[in-house]
This record gives C-alpha cells, sequence and structure tokens, in this order.
C-alpha cells in the first residue's frame, strides 16, 4: 500500500478512516513483503498463513487479526 499509516477504527459500529498511526491501538499489521497485505484481505491467504510465512506482522493481539480481515476482506 505504499510507504504510511492507515488508520482504522471501529466505534460503536461507526468506521473512522485516517491517515497517521493511530495514539493507543489494538493492533498494527505491517505488510513485510509487497503482496502480504493484498493476499491477506483477498483471502489467498489466511490469518495464520500469513504469520506463519511472515508476509504479515502483528503488534498487539494476534487474535485481532482474524476480526480485522473479517471486517476488511475485499
Amino acid at each position: 500500500m505504499g510507504d504510511f499509516t492507515l488508520r482504522l477504527q471501529i466505534t460503536d459500529g461507526a468506521l473512522t478512516v485516517g491517515i497517521g498511526p493511530h495514539p493507543a491501538p489494538d493492533l498494527v499489521v505491517e505488510r513485510q513483503n509487497d503482496q502480504g497485505i493484498h493476499a491477506l484481505m483477498t483471502g489467498a491467504t489466511t490469518p495464520g498463513q500469513a504469520l506463519a510465512d511472515g508476509s504479515v506482522r502483528v503488534e498487539g493481539d494476534p487474535a485481532l487479526l482474524h476480526r480485522f480481515v473479517e471486517a476488511f476482506r475485499f
């Protein structure tokens, strides 16, 4: 997605999107290769596979990656 930080926040069912880091994120997802996030978000790979093969890295509770993918899969 390039060299920027995309911030997604869901509060009481409302989505807020912005550019730049969140001051207290529950989960940070970082791509480790060009296809990591795309493969994850299109369903070509599962959250478990993406973590195991190192195509994405997370800070925070890794279990939240599954919820993130379910909410934002395209």
